[in-house]
C-alpha cells in the first residue's frame, strides 16, 4: 500500500521549563513549575483511497501533511496545611494558564493504484492539492481551590475549577477568521475510609472541561470535550509489606469525543462516549531493591450518542481496546561499583479494537518490551548529588505492528524502537 521512493516522517520537539517548591514554615508551601515547548512534523505517505477492487488493485492516493506547534504552559499555587480541631485540612489555591500555536497543512495527490498480485514502487505521485492550510491559537486560563480533609480514619476532598478558553482558526484556503470563547466551571469530590487493617473503601465524583485543538476537514474548529466521571473502590495497604494493590470500578460519559471521520486523515466529534470498565493495580517492593508494578485496565465503551449516524449507537467507538495493562519492574543497586545503578524492564500489552464505528472490521492487539536505566550521579561524587541520568528505550525489540486503525481500511504503523536519554538536576 505504502511507498518506500515516496513515504518519510520527520519529527523534530524540545522543551525547556522548571519546577520549583518551597516550603516557609509547617503552615505555607508555595509552587511553580513552567514548560515551553515545540513540535516540526514533516509527513509522507501513500494511503488507501478505498477498499481492494475485484481485480486486485488498491486504489491510492498521497498525502502530505506538515505541522507546526508551540507552547507554554505555568501553573502557581500556595498550600496551607492546618487544623480546626479534630479536623486537619491541606487547602491548595492555583492559577494556570496555557498556550499554544498551531500551524496544519495537508496536501493531497494521485498515485498509481497498487496491484496486490505483483507490487511495484517507484511511481511518480501528484500533482497535489491544497485540502487544508489552518493557523489556531488557543490560551486558557484556569483558576482552582481544593482542600483536602482529614478527621479520624476518614479522608474527603473537594475541589473546584473554573476556565476561560479562547481560541481563534485561520482558514488559509478561505481567508476567513473564525473565533470562539468557552467558561465553565468544573468539579471533583471524594470520600475515603481508612480501616486499621489497611483497607480502605472509597469513592469519587468529578466533571472537566477540556479544550480540543485542531479543525474538521471543512476547516471548522473543534469545541471542547466536557465529561464526568463516577469511581468506587477499594485500597489496601498492608502492614507485613511495602505495597498497595487498588480494585477500582469506573464510569465515565464523554461529549464531543474525536473520533476519526469520513474523510481520511480528518477527526470529528461524536456525540457521547460512554465508558465502564475494572482497574486492578498492585506495586510494592519485594525486596528493598526490587520493586514490581502491575496495573490491568478491562474496559466496556460504547457510543451513546451520534453526530455521525444512529446506527452506530451502542457500538463501540474506533480505536478503542477491550483491555490494556502492563507489568514493570525495578532493581535497584545500593552497594559496590554499580551503586546508584537502577536497571527497569517491562511488558505492555493492548486487547483489539473496532477499525470502523459499524464494528465490522476488528484490528489485532499487540504486546511491546520496554527498558529503562537509572543512575543517580550524586552515588559517583557527592558534588553532583541531586543529578540523575536517565535512559529510557520503548518497543525494544523493534517490533513491527499496528497502533489503531479506523475508517474501515485505514491502519497507522506503530513506533519503532525509541531511544531517549535525559539529564535531571534536583536542587
Amino acid at each position: 500500500m505504502t511507498d518506500p521512493n515516496y513515504d518519510g516522517y520527520e519529527r523534530e520537539q524540545f522543551g525547556v521549563g522548571y519546577i520549583f517548591e518551597h516550603r516557609f514554615n509547617d503552615t505555607v508551601k508555595i509552587g511553580s513549575r513552567l514548560r515551553y515547548g515545540g513540535l516540526d512534523s514533516d509527513f509522507r505517505v501513500l494511503q488507501m483511497a478505498g477498499p481492494l477492487t475485484g481485480n486486485g488493485l488498491i486504489p491510492r492516493h498521497a498525502a502530505h501533511a506538515v505541522e507546526r506547534a508551540y507552547g507554554l504552559t505555568t501553573d502557581n499555587n500556595v498550600q496551607l496545611d492546618f487544623s480546626t480541631g479534630p479536623v486537619t485540612h491541606t487547602v491548595l489555591a492555583g492559577i494556570d494558564f496555557r498556550r499554544t500555536t498551531s500551524d496544519f497543512k495537508f496536501d493531497l495527490g494521485a498515485a498509481q493504484p497498487l496491484d496486490v498480485t505483483n507490487p511495484r514502487y517507484g511511481f511518480p505521485v501528484g500533482p497535489f492539492a491544497t485540502y487544508t492550510d489552518s493557523e489556531q491559537k488557543m490560551q486558557q486560563l484556569g483558576v482552582y481551590l481544593q482542600d483536602q480533609i482529614s478527621f479520624g480514619n476518614f479522608h474527603a476532598l473537594l475541589g473546584v475549577r473554573h476556565d476561560w478558553a479562547d481560541e481563534e482558526s485561520r482558514n488559509r484556503l478561505k481567508n476567513t477568521t473564525q473565533t470562539q470563547s468557552e467558561r465553565a466551571a468544573s468539579y471533583r469530590t471524594g470520600l475515603l475510609y481508612q480501616f486499621d487493617n489497611g483497607i480502605a473503601p472509597y469513592v469519587s465524583y468529578s466533571t472537566s472541561f477540556e479544550p480540543v485543538i485542531g479543525v474538521d476537514a471543512s476547516g471548522k474548529s473543534f469545541v471542547p470535550t466536557e465529561a464526568s466521571q463516577f469511581e468506587v473502590g477499594v485500597k489496601y495497604k498492608p502492614d507485613f509489606m511495602d505495597a498497595l494493590f487498588t480494585v477500582s470500578a469506573f464510569d465515565i460519559t464523554q461529549n464531543n469525543v474525536l473520533t476519526p471521520g469520513p474523510v481520511l486523515g480528518f477527526n470529528i466529534q461524536q456525540g457521547e462516549i460512554r465508558s465502564r470498565g475494572l482497574e486492578f493495580e498492585a506495586r510494592g517492593n519485594v525486596t528493598p531493591n526490587l520493586e514490581l508494578i502491575g496495573a490491568l485496565t478491562l474496559l466496556n465503551t460504547e457510543i451513546a450518542a451520534s453526530n455521525i449516524s444512529p446506527s452506530v449507537v451502542g457500538n463501540r467507538p474506533q480505536g478503542i481496546p477491550d483491555y490494556f495493562g502492563s507489568l514493570w519492574a525495578n532493581y535497584k543497586f545500593d552497594a559496590g561499583a554499580l551503586n546508584g545503578l537502577t536497571l527497569g524492564g517491562g511488558v505492555r500489552f493492548v486487547g483489539a479494537s473496532y477499525a470502523d464505528d459499524a464494528n465490522k472490521v476488528r484490528a489485532p492487539g499487540y504486546t511491546l518490551i520496554d527498558a529503562a536505566i537509572r543512575y543517580d550521579l550524586g552515588a559517583a561524587n557527592a558534588a553532583w548529588k541531586g543529578a540523575e541520568a536517565t535512559l529510557n528505550v520503548t518497543n525494544l525489540l523493534d517490533k513491527e505492528y499496528y497502533s489503531g486503525c479506523s475508517t474501515g481500511f485505514y491502519c497507522q504503523v506503530g513506533n519503532g524502537r525509541t531511544v531517549l536519554a535525559g539529564l535531571r538536576y534536583r536542587w
